[in-house]
């Protein structure tokens, strides 16, 4: 009973080879749409207290300018409508105090720092930014 005879033994393997098939589709899929979602990560430097988006990363890592401990990030120029950000610290010894204003609506300021922490923000108008998700991770 246990013993797969040889006609069982071809459809058991043809059964593999779909699903390694299968497998390998779903993979090459998930890349294809990773790299349309532009889930890959960028870096920007924040420089009198704006950043600006380009492209079509998901995952944006902040830097601060200069030598300080902690600076103010207070506008966001570019993205397209209905593009979604998601930002974080790349340093834990360097806040950014994500500053609630006419260009990035937050309803109150949030601070990024530790890399754990994560403002998740979508653009409703060019250079217009609303906090939709956050994330903080303590200290």
């Amino acid at each position: 009973m246990g013993e797969i005879r040889p006609i069982n033994r071809e459809i058991v393997d043809q059964v593999g080879r779909t699903h390694r098939y299968k497998l390998d589709e779903i993979r090459r899929r998930t890349n294809d749409t990773n790299d349309q979602l532009g889930t890959a990560e960028e870096s920007h430097t924040i420089s009198a207290g704006a950043i600006t988006i380009t492209g079509t990363q998901q995952i944006r890592f902040v830097t601060v300018d200069g030598t300080g401990a902690s600076t103010d990030l207070t506008t966001i120029t570019g993205g397209n409508v209905g593009e979604i950000a998601v930002l974080q610290s790349a340093n834990n010894s360097r806040d950014i105090v994500c500053k609630h204003g006419a260009g990035l609506v937050l309803g109150v300021d949030f601070s990024l720092n530790n890399v754990a922490d994560k403002l998740t923000i979508i653009c409703t108008e060019t250079s217009i930014w609303h906090g939709i998700a956050r994330q903080s991770a303590g200290s």
